[in-house]
């Protein structure tokens, strides 16, 4: 959004689409898969790797664990905030999943530009449903995209048919031939969407009069909030809000929707036991072989900070220690006088063994 692509944003919301667009959160999770990679890769090289981003000399696993914790990090600070600002339903991407599915196709050596992301992203957008048009706008001539991922997503879409890939260049002529180029493309988006809900509604057995009747209703106004987001299963929103909806729309009385919020709660939970719990335990268990380096790294970064910055906290705890162990001088008067006895008492006599009584042959 912005002058620079003549406000692209603003003219496809008010062409009636929903735009989602890449956050800054999943260029920073691309950048530490970068260095994650790399590294990997290099551990192979053992102690040769004298470059400048080499691992001679250094600690591969206090490396690997601290992308993998900067990771977690930026995942559960994004959610948190989203969560705030009521996007609660936004996903970052697995940057790993982006990978594989980009490979085949583009290298992910290949670092220009955005590198093999824009190639994965309309493959998942297609096999995922995620959008009915992908839009890629770059500068004019931008060798990267225009010259490399663009000839790419020719072999996208020819073997997959269904995507709409719409490339655009901002090249300074005037945003005229701009929108137009992104109309056409759009027209076609339309079209997959109004035939997409046309079919739900069929698939549900239900209409729009219907829908828009009960969303009216006090039973559909939580599902009516501008914010929120029904669960993905189409490229189209309003398409899963009609494939949300539909049973309780359906439903005979309080009884019956009931009924269905306890099917819903019930597949949701096994979808995250089966998808999204499933996908941090796969992170966790590539995080946990390099835990024991970072560990020892901050336990001693933590002992030298306390040495150094906090040399008065050690002294107070052994004036602590020192105030409560000490004697007082009526203890100690005790104590010597225990001593001196000690040492002035007789030594103890030896008792003589009884002899035994004699025996009688």
């Amino acid at each position: 959004e912005g002058d620079g692509n003549y406000h692209l944003q603003r003219f496809l919301e008010q062409e009636g689409s929903e735009v989602s667009i890449q956050v800054l959160a999943a260029t920073l999770l691309y950048n530490l898969w970068e260095f994650r990679h790399d590294t990997t890769a290099r551990l192979e090289l053992r102690g040769a790797d004298q470059s400048k981003f080499g691992l001679a000399g250094s600690d591969a696993g206090l490396t690997l664990g601290g992308l993998y914790f900067a990771e977690l990090a930026l995942r559960l600070w994004w959610q948190s905030y989203a969560k705030v600002l009521g996007l609660s339903s936004y996903v970052l991407p697995d940057m790993d999943e982006v990978a594989r599915a980009g490979h085949s196709h583009y290298n992910v050596e290949l670092r220009g530009g955005e590198g093999h992301l824009e190639v994965a992203k309309l493959i998942l957008n297609v096999i995922k449903q995620k959008a009915h048009m992908t839009v890629s706008v770059k500068p004019f001539g931008c060798m990267p995209s225009s010259g490399v991922s663009d000839g790419v997503q020719s072999v996208i879409t020819e073997l997959y048919p269904e995507a709409i890939f719409c490339p655009v260049e901002t090249s300074g002529d005037g945003a005229v031939n701009f929108y137009s180029r992104v109309q056409m493309y759009l027209f076609k988006a339309r079209q997959r969407a109004r035939e997409e809900f046309e079919q739900v509604l069929a698939d549900e057995g239900v209409t729009e009069a219907q829908l828009r009747e009960f969303l009216a209703s006090p039973a559909g106004k939580r599902f009516a909030r501008t914010l929120r987001i029904p669960p993905h299963v189409s490229a189209g929103t309003t398409t899963d809000l009609v494939r949300e909806i539909a049973p309780y729309a359906k439903a005979k009385g309080t009884l019956g929707r009931a009924k269905v919020q306890a099917a819903v709660s019930a597949k949701a939970a096994k979808k995250w036991v089966q998808k999204d719990g499933q996908r941090w335990l796969h992170f966790a268990k590539d995080m946990s072989p390099h835990l024991p380096a970072l560990v020892r790294f901050v336990g001693g970064e933590l002992a030298e900070q306390v040495e150094q910055k906090a040399p008065s906290v050690t002294k107070a705890w052994s004036r602590v220690f020192d105030r409560a162990t000490k004697l007082s001088a009526d203890e100690e008067a005790q104590v010597r006088a225990a001593e001196v006895a000690s040492a002035t008492a007789p030594a103890p006599t030896e008792k003589k063994k009884a002899q035994g009584l004699p025996v009688v042959a």
